[in-house]
């Protein structure tokens, strides 16, 4: 383990003249909750995207965890977080400035990632200094609504961090002189300490700190300030499985869900003779009525496939179509749910995700990297014909700006009077319509803070 990982890797299709090619570039940017996870995971292999799709691929790290994101103390010397942010930006510039040299044309640069890596391109939309770096994205599984934290609760962080760590508050050369070991295991204890249960998901990442990263995306889009550039932007259809199963490992009675809804909602601790409407300004308890009777459990023993169902649309769904809908009007998008399942235990090891499409569980078919994972190829034709498709999309996009091909379904821009997606299946992929609109509505409706 090392802060020298500022790496990149660069896959050219065979026979490219490395100069004045003009080759359509896709940099990619790794999920991993913003703790874990390389640009060098078999899984993230790009030889099918300079194979197949004829594009030159580059995938890039950045410094993760306690490294990548501390802030804390106010001296001249102090961590002031987002350093891993920072470190994603220095590689798109790395390519903007170098790509040519390799055959790539540096005026069209697209960049795509996942989960925190779609978080992370989410941001440098918002952001200023990152804007000019590429031209267009692809975002795939975004936990919106715990993307970014605020500098009050960043700070906290840093301070339960410098604790765990057996330092002072402000103490940087006792931070600097731990090594990498301890540095985990304290950003591990440190992160069960939020006043936000959804952090418990997502404990390190980007702060908006007023300057480079000056909102939160769905903030950005609804004030209409993300950099307009085309975008392919969508979820999972099981993407709350692997969230909630991980951290809650026990069954979640029916009066437990109740009571997280309420504490998520603000309705605990108001003194009942505190009256309307300042009751109301403290507790949203209206709100925690209709999500509870929305997502009411089928079985009073175990609430977590509800609320699954309930991370899935409130943290990706639906702020996913909330960011679209205010994006769509002056710029081409296309969005997409992915509902395949992957039933190969070898590959997914939480038994969960061989019947659910997980979080991640797209990665396999769009890279095409199984044989690297020691799996000789996909279960079905259907599976293999999914892959094939999701990568030619992809790189089309890449290519000409638009995902659509020959020998295709016709993949239409997203509108928002007809909610129109690409439903990913083996089966045969569809375009859809209204998906999950009732609910995303309601979402929409009480916000997403």
């Amino acid at each position: 383990m090392s802060e020298d990982c500022l790496y990149l890797n660069i896959y050219v299709p065979i026979n490219t003249k490395k100069i004045a090619s003009n080759m359509a570039v896709m940099v990619w940017i790794h999920g991993g909750a913003f703790t874990s996870g390389s640009g060098s995971a078999s899984v993230y292999g790009g030889e099918e995207f300079a194979k197949k799709g004829n594009v030159i691929y580059v995938t890039i790290n950045y410094r993760l965890g306690a490294f990548g994101f501390l802030k804390t103390g106010k001296g001249k010397h102090s961590a002031i977080g987002n350093y891993g942010f920072e470190d994603q930006r220095l590689a798109l510039k790395w390519v903007k400035e170098n790509i040519a040299a390799f055959g790539g044309d540096p005026k069209k640069v697209t960049v795509f990632g996942q989960s925190a890596g779609a978080c992370s391109i989410l941001l440098h939309l918002v952001s200023g200094k990152s804007a000019h770096l590429f031209d267009q994205a692809i975002i795939q599984s975004p936990p919106i609504a715990i993307q970014a934290k605020d500098k009050k609760a960043v700070e906290k962080q840093g301070k339960s961090f410098t604790k765990h760590l057996g330092c002072n508050h402000g103490d940087m050369s006792c931070l600097r002189n731990k090594g990498p070991e301890e540095v985990v295991v304290a950003q591990e204890k440190s992160g069960t300490e939020s006043d936000n249960f959804f952090d418990l998901f997502t404990v390190w990442g980007p702060y908006v700190d007023g300057e480079d990263i000056t909102h939160k995306a769905i903030r950005a889009a609804q004030n209409g300030i993300l950099s307009p550039k085309p975008l392919i932007i969508g979820t999972n259809y099981h993407e709350g499985v692997t969230y909630v199963y991980e951290t809650v490992t026990t069954t979640l009675p029916d009066f437990l869900f109740d009571y997280a809804i309420r504490v998520w909602r603000h309705c605990l601790g108001v003194p009942d003779k505190i009256k309307e409407p300042y009751k109301k300004m403290l507790c949203k308890h209206h709100d925690s009525e209709i999500i509870y009777k929305r997502f009411k459990p089928a079985s009073n023993k175990d609430a977590r496939p509800e609320f699954t169902d309930l991370v899935t649309e409130f943290v990706f769904t639906c702020p996913v179509r909330n960011i679209s809908r205010n994006y769509e009007t002056s710029n081409n998008v296309w969005m997409y749910v992915f509902n395949q399942t992957f039933p190969i235990p070898k590959l997914f090891e939480f038994s969960k995700c061989i019947t659910h499409a997980c979080h991640s569980v797209e990665l396999p078919f769009l890279f095409q990297s199984l044989s690297k994972l020691g799996i000789p190829s996909f279960p079905s034709d259907g599976d293999i014909q999914l892959g094939n498709d999701m990568l030619t999309y992809w790189t089309n996009f890449a290519k000409y700006g638009n995902p659509n091909g020959k020998g295709k379904t016709k993949w239409p821009q997203y509108r928002q009077e007809t909610d129109t997606y690409l439903h990913f299946q083996s089966t045969g992929s569809e375009v859809i319509t209204k998906y999950r609109n009732n609910i995303c509505n309601f979402f929409d409706k009480i916000g997403y803070d």
